[in-house]
């Protein structure tokens, strides 16, 4: 059995190469030497299709690998890809050789994702390297002395046929006959390890916190690795990273360790994976009462003396906590 792998990448506008706006994100899974990619796109103006390729490096060409084409509705696309996690639309290239997906619209509008932080430059990119590198694969008869007479009824129907595909045409002859419009319409929702249905608002929620990390500099305040990802922030960045929460930003518990330490705690539970939110502050009877009471049931000591019973948090420094609501998409790693 193949390692399970999980994790989202985040799909940004090209314009004339030029890295724009983030439009949404696909989530890939592999499980089972099957990967599903979900695609979740939004703000996609004018595009009646667009053809969906996986990439690999090989050198400084970026070799494109058809995977299919899906339509959007309105200004969204919500498709889903099949292939094989070993065989890459049926190529040698393996899920952890991509170095990312792009999406090509009409009028040149093209979207990407880069999974090997190097940039994207359509120049780079070969869309017909497979005609030059897999012909002989493809043929079944082998090379013998003398092939016209066994191959007489194959050439007469190859006839019928282009002599040859131009490799603008190359997505009309996709490679990967097992993806096909039944898989890229099937929505989420309907099938083990499928992708929630999400709203605009929490797309654009989830673009919010990975800004936020990339602004805010991590910081480990525990001595054990049972909170991930820990970042200092202030009461406004609630509204970013939690709309139904964002009310917190005027709890009075909240500000009073705010006041007091110049910081709130942003992190995630290692063995939960979800968000939560911490007050600093000290353990003693009066303070456990109050965090309670305004809705921060949870502490933990940041880093506990080893002189004091570690059994009893009194007197600790530490950060009173409660989970936050944000959008089911923290179950895998790449968010």
């Amino acid at each position: 059995m193949s390692e399970y792998k999980r994790f989202i990448a985040y799909v940004y506008e090209y314009m004339q190469e030029q890295k724009g706006s983030n439009r949404g994100f696909i989530k890939v899974e592999a499980r089972n030497s099957v990967c599903k990619m979900d695609f979740h796109l939004t703000g996609i103006q004018g595009q009646d299709k667009c053809s969906i390729y996986a990439y690999a490096r090989e050198g400084k060409e970026c070799r494109a690998i058809f995977l299919g084409i899906c339509a959007p509705r309105g200004d969204k696309l919500e498709c889903r890809v099949q292939t094989s996690e070993d065989q890459i639309g049926n190529t040698k290239y393996k899920l952890g050789d991509l170095g990312g997906i792009i999406l090509l619209g009409e009028g040149q509008k093209m979207y990407g994702t880069e999974w090997d932080d190097v940039p994207i430059r359509i120049q780079e990119f070969s869309f017909s390297w497979m005609d030059k590198e897999e012909p002989a694969q493809e043929e079944v008869p082998p090379v013998n002395e003398s092939p016209q007479e066994p191959r007489k009824e194959e050439e007469q129907e190859e006839k019928k046929e282009p002599d040859a595909v131009p490799a603008s045409q190359e997505p009309e002859q996709p490679p990967v006959p097992e993806v096909n419009e039944t898989a890229l319409e099937a929505g989420p929702g309907e099938t083990e390890g499928s992708v929630p249905e999400l709203t605009i608002e929490e797309i654009q929620q989830i673009e919010d916190i990975r800004q936020l990390k990339e602004e805010k500099e991590a910081f480990q305040p525990f001595c054990d690795q049972d909170m991930m990802e820990c970042y200092k922030i202030i009461p406004r960045d609630l509204e970013r990273i939690s709309r139904r929460d964002q009310a917190l930003a005027n709890n009075n518990f909240l500000l009073h360790g705010y006041y007091n330490y110049h910081h709130l705690l942003f992190a995630r539970e290692k063995e939960s994976k979800q968000y939560i939110l911490g007050v600093p502050g000290i353990y003693d009877h009066q303070e456990k009462f109050m965090a309670v009471m305004f809705g921060f049931p949870n502490f933990k000591a940041a880093r506990p003396s080893e002189e004091e019973d570690a059994a009893s948090q009194m007197g600790q420094f530490g950060y009173w906590y409660r989970l936050i609501d944000t959008p089911d998409l923290y179950q895998g790693d790449g968010f």
